[in-house]
């Protein structure tokens, strides 16, 4: 987690850490709870129980306000409890926006089965009411910011807590943004601190902090409140002078292994175990960074630097942030640059990458906005090659690319289905590949690099679909990992034998120094 020193806090202002309550049934099921009383299932009373043994150790904190809905305020209850029995306030202005007639439904099939209702959540116009009795996004920023500003008036000097829902932190973040932008992600149980000045002023002083949960492994749900919420960006506020980026040599089409990889054994499963209990034992951790396993294992994995004959570690990132993951444009396999807040991050994580053990090769996906990423990391480690591979491209997706995804039931609802599709083997028209073309291609590219490279360390740089697919192969329970944050560090360790563990995932701990999140969109919903 990072590091602060929030024993200094000035007289002129409150410091007040916002929580995203823990993971509920709702939350696993995507399904839109607004604000309808779901209670936490129990996979987030431990994901609050360890958010509240971090606050337990950091500098005081005077008062935990709270969402009188149920999942906020047990959240709200578990963490006060683990800091000495702090008094916990309810206030209903921070309540989850009322989601009108949409509350219940699953998201995916809210266009299909209320499209009125879903017409209004996605409209543009911010006055827009959602049918049922719905808020629009003034009437949410209103109530929200009026509340945390209130809050911030009466404890300044203070650090307070705030357990709120994912669209009032959006609204939150929105607020405070230097750019008046909101991130479109908020996971459960993240840490997300304001400065809040009396004068009206607010500061982001760190953003999506969920290095709490690794102990445990990615607690984090899915799915929040509406299809935004699984997209998460990069508001850069620093600048870096980019790399030049030179066209990459053509690339060959790599050979398809056929590869079946056996999971590990994992003693628990998502929906069949009431809790789940922190990792016995020893954990390993990296010199400067948080890398716990983050799921039980057959294997002991080593720590950092110490790899395995029988095995590669593979550091899997996603590219940096596009102009079109800022607007939520599909990319697929069409050919986007990097932005300038990408080219920052890339160079930002490669700094980080700088500093730990050698890397002996970098393998990039052959579009643009990969290869750039790669060609800055492997000049900030040193100048090490780059070897493109088109395997390590993103899904295509078909007639897809090129629209914004929340325009595409609308522009395109034949092939906005074939997306969405629960069946792995649809294609999606205009040459879009299948989840299991997408499965076969992915794995089959990363166990030959892995065969190639046992003993080493090497780095992989690929799109959000495809990371995902490679999450979904390692998993123990076979499922598949909702969020890949542009240039998120995620360390595989694959075997000859086609076994592949998680050592660690989604770590972006390298991009805090620089500021938080402004893009948001990789290959498909899911993606960001």
């Amino acid at each position: 987690m990072a590091e602060f020193d929030s024993s200094c806090i000035g007289s002129d202002y409150a410091e007040i850490i916002v929580l995203r309550h823990g993971e509920t049934a709702w939350n696993a099921d995507r399904r839109i709870q607004g604000q309808l009383d779901v209670e936490l299932n129990d996979a987030g009373r431990q994901q609050a129980a360890l958010l509240g043994d971090r606050l337990s150790k950091e500098p005081k904190i005077s008062l935990v306000y709270s969402s009188d809905l149920a999942r906020a305020y047990e959240t709200a209850q578990i963490i006060a409890a683990r800091c000495g029995g702090l008094k916990v306030v309810t206030d209903v202005d921070l309540r989850e926006r009322h989601l009108g007639d949409l509350q219940g439904l699953v998201f995916r099939d809210t266009a299909k089965l209320n499209p009125k209702a879903h017409q209004a959540f996605v409209s543009h116009e911010t006055c827009q009411e959602i049918p049922g009795g719905g808020e629009s996004r003034d009437q949410l920023h209103q109530r929200c910011t009026s509340s945390l500003q209130r809050i911030g008036n009466k404890h300044k000097g203070e650090r307070v807590v705030v357990v709120s829902h994912g669209a009032v932190i959006e609204t939150l973040d929105k607020q405070a943004s230097p750019d008046g932008r909101s991130v479109r992600y908020v996971l459960n149980a993240s840490v997300n601190i304001f400065h809040v000045y009396d004068d009206g002023k607010w500061t982001i002083k760190s953003w999506g902090d969920v290095s709490h949960l690794n102990h445990t492994g990615s607690l984090q749900s899915d799915f929040g409140r509406d299809e935004q919420s699984g997209q998460l960006v990069l508001r850069m506020l620093s600048a870096t002078s980019p790399l030049p980026l030179t066209k990459p040599p053509q690339a060959s089409q790599s050979a398809q292994l056929n590869v079946d990889a056996v999971r590990p054994s994992h003693p628990w499963q998502r929906h069949q175990c009431p809790s789940r209990s922190p990792i016995p034992g020893p954990i390993s951790l990296s010199f400067y960074l948080h890398l716990n396993p983050p799921f039980r294992s057959n294997r002991i994995v080593p720590r950092l630097g110490c790899v395995g004959s029988d095995y590669a570690e593979i550091i899997v990132l996603r590219h940096g942030e596009t102009a079109w993951n800022a607007d939520g444009r599909i990319q697929g396999h069409l050919d986007v640059e990097l932005n300038d807040a990408g080219r920052q991050q890339a160079a930002v994580v490669g700094d980080r990458l700088s500093k730990e053990p050698k890397i002996s090769v970098v393998y990039s996906s052959d579009l643009a906005r990969a290869y750039e990423t790669a060609q800055i990391i492997a000049a900030r480690c040193g100048g090490i090659k780059v070897v493109t591979d088109v395997d390590l491209r993103e899904r295509h997706l078909g007639d897809l690319q090129g629209l914004v995804f929340r325009d595409t039931a609308k522009l395109n609802p034949k092939v906005h289905q074939a997306f969405v599709s629960r069946d792995s083997c649809q294609e999606i028209p205009g040459g879009g590949e299948s989840r299991d073309q997408l499965h076969q291609r992915c794995t089959s590219s990363v166990q030959r690099i892995g065969n190639k490279h046992k003993g080493e360390r090497v780095v992989l740089v690929s799109h959000g679909g495809f990371i995902r697919t490679l999450y979904k192969q390692a998993s123990p329970d076979g499922r598949s990992v909702a969020k890949v944050l542009n240039t998120s560090v995620n360390i595989i360790h694959v075997y000859d034998d086609g076994k592949w563990t998680i050592k660690s995932w989604g770590d972006v701990s390298h991009l805090n120094p620089t500021g938080y999140l402004q893009s948001g969109f990789g290959g498909d919903e899911k993606s960001g």
